[in-house]
């Protein structure tokens, strides 16, 4: 696999699941063990609303040339995966989500694993590779 095909496969992924909490939230939190009322659907939709921000990003930037431009992309898009890697880990063993959250959580750790992989050059996270974060800090 390529990176423009990781891209596509990151934006299938969270268009797909964006679909699913914009349009039917309630049957998708069902399905994971959770019961949602009309507050949780909100804060669904509005998952779904940012995950279909995700999903376009990376649909809209599959065949960008620069090798900056996806990098920060894939940087932003692995620290997100990681985190959500520990929100549905935490969600799946405390049993908030039933056993279907484990799947979630293998999916963030291999969208997470795929845009590390996939940065160019320095493929290893370090603060010196992320230095508009440390500009900003130092500010």
């Amino acid at each position: 696999m390529n990176s423009r095909a990781f891209f596509v496969v990151s934006a299938a992924a969270a268009i797909l699941f964006a679909l699913g909490f914009l349009v039917i939230p309630r049957a998708v939190a069902r399905l994971y063990g959770v019961v949602a009322d009309q507050e949780a659907i909100l804060a669904f939709r509005y998952f779904g609303v940012a995950l279909l921000g995700v999903g376009l990003i990376f649909w809209f930037a599959k065949d960008v040339q620069d090798q900056d431009a996806r990098n920060a992309i894939l940087t932003g898009a692995g620290i997100a995966n990681q985190i959500g890697l520990v929100v549905s880990l935490w969600g799946t063993a405390s049993g908030i989500m039933n056993a279907l959250g484990w799947t979630i959580a293998l999916l963030y750790l291999a969208l997470g694993a795929g845009c590390f992989y996939f940065r160019g050059g320095d493929r290893v996270l370090t603060w010196d590779s992320i230095p508009s974060i440390r500009r900003t800090i130092s500010k």
